[in-house]
């Protein structure tokens, strides 16, 4: 019997290696090549027709975007627009991975803490440039708002899930808060990225 772990096991699909650096192909980066393709032909088949009526592809493709749009400009401010194709790459991105895993026997790339990781250090350089670009040395003053108290308290509430009696019920549960949680995390990380935004270029 198969560990429930091999699922997000990192293998070899295509072996490579350039001036003895291992470049090889993995499972990961097939489904990453993958979730670009697939959001990608999405969009751009979503808007090729421009109808002034959409059709449900392109009624599809306007929501993410402006869904994006409104958390950039609400969250970031009105500055905030030439960011606007960063933020809403990371969001199709990450939502796009989070879908193909979905998919039985597929392989969830943001199940690896690297690749989250990696997207958090593009927001944390994007917005830490900007940052500096913007306002200079006077960037540091965000770090330690004037009147800041010695002592900070964090309040964090929890939450509890009640399982129904029904294993097919919570097949169906479970799958439905998993696509949840797929576009959750794309959301999350995208409203994140507007709010640390909105401080290197606002300082408050």
């Amino acid at each position: 019997m198969s560990s429930p772990l091999h699922q997000f096991e990192i293998h070899t699909v295509l072996p490579l290696t350039v001036a003895g650096y291992d470049i090889s192909l993995t499972n990961s980066s097939v489904f990453m090549f993958l979730a670009v393709i697939t959001s990608t032909l999405f969009l751009v088949l979503g808007m090729k027709k421009k109808a002034l009526i959409p059709g449900r592809f392109q009624a599809a493709a306007e929501m993410l975007h402006n869904s994006v749009a409104n958390i950039v400009s609400d969250t970031a401010g009105e500055n905030s627009k030439p960011y606007f194709p960063l933020i809403f790459s990371i969001f199709i991105f990450i939502l796009s991975c989070n879908m193909l895993g979905m998919i039985p026997y597929s392989f969830t790339v943001t199940s690896h803490i690297l690749i989250t990781v990696i997207l958090g250090l593009i927001v944390f350089f994007a917005v830490t440039l900007t940052g500096f670009a913007r306002h200079g040395l006077h960037f540091f003053s965000l770090f330690i708002p004037h009147g800041t108290p010695l002592l900070l308290a964090v309040a964090s509430g929890g939450f509890t899930l009640a399982l129904l009696p029904l294993p097919v019920l919570i097949n169906v549960a479970l799958t439905g808060f998993e696509f949840f949680v797929a576009g959750l995390q794309a959301y999350i990380f995208s409203i994140l990225a507007a709010v640390y935004l909105h401080d290197a270029l606002e300082l408050h």
